[in-house]
């Protein structure tokens, strides 16, 4: 052994620099082989009543997403036969291109029958993208005999598709809405919202990769 020499200070000598060289190993070499962990989530920021996520997500599939929920007035009657966009739901959606659009909307509709109707009343509720692309769902009721008092119940409505691939442009999701049939007897109406009467409805759009 050479004179002067400490064994204790060697060893530790020997495993600060192991740590070292193993420290920029791991700075510098963890990146190249786990390229995603330089990735960061942005989270979503207000757009007044929208949120969205602008970046891709981790599984790679869903390239942005939107959200809007609605309280403003709306209603129709039997006789608005019709279709009409309904108040307060719209969204105008932009794409990247070479994708599709996962829509969807919720919303809680209250029914609302006079005390002399009978027979039948029928609403048709459709979602669409740029009114070409679009699917839709019936809400309807029957009596036999006039109800014999004013008549309300709510009625919780899904619709939800996906387009086929779509270029890069801004596209419109809105909800139409319109009676199939005016009621001979009594009357009925459709409520979304008034103003005593709030439950919200929503749109919630996904571009896809395609």
């Amino acid at each position: 052994m050479a004179k002067g020499t400490n064994p204790a200070g060697t060893i530790i000598a020997s495993v600060l620099i192991t740590l070292i060289i193993s420290g920029a190993g791991m700075y510098f070499g963890l990146p190249l082989l786990f390229p995603n962990m330089n990735h960061e989530f942005v989270e979503p920021s207000d757009l007044d009543e929208y949120a969205q996520l602008s970046e891709i997500e981790d599984d790679g599939i869903v390239v942005q997403s939107r959200y809007m929920e609605s309280k403003e007035n709306a209603f129709i009657t039997d006789n608005d036969l019709t279709p009409t966009k309904m108040p307060g739901t719209e969204m105008n959606f932009t794409t990247r291109g070479n994708t599709k659009l996962a829509v969807s909307f919720e919303a809680t509709i209250l029914f609302h029958m006079s005390s002399d109707f009978s027979i039948s009343t029928k609403y048709n509720m459709t979602l669409s993208i740029n009114g070409e692309q679009n699917k839709s769902t019936r809400l309807s009721y029957y009596s036999s005999s006039p109800l014999g008092d004013t008549t309300e119940f709510v009625e919780n409505v899904h619709i939800e598709f996906e387009s086929g691939p779509l270029s890069a442009g801004t596209y419109t999701i809105n909800v139409y809405w319109y009676s199939l049939l005016d009621a001979s007897f009594g009357s009925t109406q459709l409520v979304a919202a008034t103003s005593s009467y709030q439950y919200p409805r929503s749109i919630y759009v996904q571009e896809l990769k395609v």
